[in-house]
């Protein structure tokens, strides 16, 4: 949490603080002190109130020579608002000296998606949720609360309306590229084969996609994301997670309902290993930048990484959920499994391997972390998948580094400690077998 303070002016050689040449103190300032860095002149008079309160930084991604963003939740003397900030670097058409240019976009202001400033009306909204049968039935608007749970303008943005009164609650979804409309259609199905299959397992339950909102809208369920639960080192956990492997497997397995959703266009090709190592560097360049050795490293493992896969070919392709993580699955007394918007026709493996770095991030350490967790993954995803096994072992160090270049976020002051170990957990992963 930081505290406001009057606007100052910008120090100078800010195109070099972006561009990362100052290193990361700098950057981080800049994100953690944002007024002074013509923050509030950005900020001008767009807030629905009066900036009063303190400021929290909810995440920032740096692009090195490119662009910073940071995301805040402001006080203000009508409740916290959602606001985005990005600093680019001067050019010759820009303002000189002073300072880079700074945009700031307050919630629900997003030109790229310009329907949420509709979703953000909670007549409006509960009127949707009418038309595609959900909870809500004529709510009064005095009778409803309407609040942002991400606000990433240009990405997405996900909305929670609730009740006063007690009825099921809602959470809305809207991205730039219609991927909920997909996720509205492998939901349904991954929940009824979950639901006669394994059915302590369940998807998230969708009330439908609107097409005018370009919403994907979803039934609010009650219980606490896996992640919560290995943080805390749940003693429930390690049911959970041989249970979810248990659902997994029945995922990957069942190719009717792999034809019928491919059938129906709501599956995705998943990325090849080419394409993930690549977003994996892009992702880690301010790494590369900002801490030299380190982001040499980065790329020597990407580079082993691509070269173990050569050895292990993928098999044939099945139904994938594509994001496997704790975040995308809630606990309670069904096992729920979120965001199924990246399912698509893929590698197995990649589901695997993801969740197995996850809950290395989790529970890190051999000793005492996440052993137990993935033996009893491994044992609910059952005998009979060497091959998919094999191949998740050269993968769990491409999701590794990924979780160093986008988790370890830079505000935080243990960043380059947090990079590099998680970096050095990738190199220990490295050519061999990571449970």
């Amino acid at each position: 949490m930081l505290a406001v303070h009057p606007t100052e002016p910008a120090p100078s050689h800010l195109d070099e603080v972006l561009s990362g040449a100052r290193g990361e103190e700098p950057v981080r300032r800049l994100v953690l002190d944002p007024w002074r860095h013509g923050f509030a002149d950005a900020l001008g008079d767009v807030t629905p109130g009066r900036p009063s309160g303190r400021l929290e930084v909810l995440r920032s991604t740096f692009k090195p020579g490119r662009r910073l963003s940071a995301y805040y939740l402001l006080g203000t003397d009508r409740g916290p608002i959602h606001v985005a900030a990005t600093w680019r670097p001067t050019t010759a058409d820009h303002d000189g000296p002073d300072g880079p240019p700074v945009s700031v976009l307050v919630s629900p202001a997003d030109p790229a998606m310009p329907q949420l400033a509709r979703l953000a009306d909670a007549d409006h909204l509960a009127r949707a949720v009418a038309e595609v049968g959900g909870p809500l039935h004529e709510p009064r608007r005095d009778g409803l609360r309407l609040h942002t749970i991400r606000y990433r303008p240009g990405e997405r943005h996900v909305l929670g309306l609730t009740s006063v009164g007690g009825r099921p609650g809602v959470v809305v979804k809207t991205d730039r590229d219609h991927s909920g409309e997909r996720a509205v259609v492998v939901a349904r199905a991954v929940g009824a084969l979950l639901r006669f299959r394994c059915p302590r397992v369940g998807a998230a339950v969708p009330l439908g996609w609107v097409p005018s909102d370009a919403a994907s809208l979803w039934a609010l369920a009650p219980g606490s994301l896996l992640s919560r639960g290995l943080a805390r080192r749940s003693p429930e956990s390690t049911a959970q997670v041989s249970l979810l492997g248990q659902a997994l497997r029945l995922l990957h397995d069942d190719t009717a309902t792999a034809e019928h959703l491919q059938a129906c266009g709501a599956l995705l090709s998943s990325p090849d290993v080419a394409a993930e190592v690549a977003a994996t560097r892009r992702a880690a360049q301010h790494v590369s930048v900002l801490l030299p050795a380190v982001g040499q490293l980065v790329d020597a493992l990407l580079s082993a990484v691509a070269t173990a896969l050569t050895s292990t070919p993928p098999g044939t392709p099945t139904l994938v959920h594509g994001d496997l993580k704790a975040d995308n699955v809630l606990t309670g007394d069904v096992l729920r499994v979120l965001d199924l918007d990246r399912a698509g026709l893929g590698d197995p493996a990649a589901d695997l391997a993801k969740l197995v770095a996850d809950l290395h991030w989790w529970c890190p350490g051999r000793l005492g972390g996440a052993a137990g967790l993935l033996t009893a993954f491994r044992d609910g995803y059952g005998p009979g998948a060497e091959d998919r096994w094999s191949r998740a072992a050269a993968l769990v160090p491409l999701y590794q580094l990924r979780f160093a270049a986008r988790r370890c976020v830079l505000h935080e002051r243990d960043w380059s400690a947090r990079v590099e170990a998680q970096v050095a957990s990738a190199a220990a992963s490295a050519g061999t077998v990571p449970w």
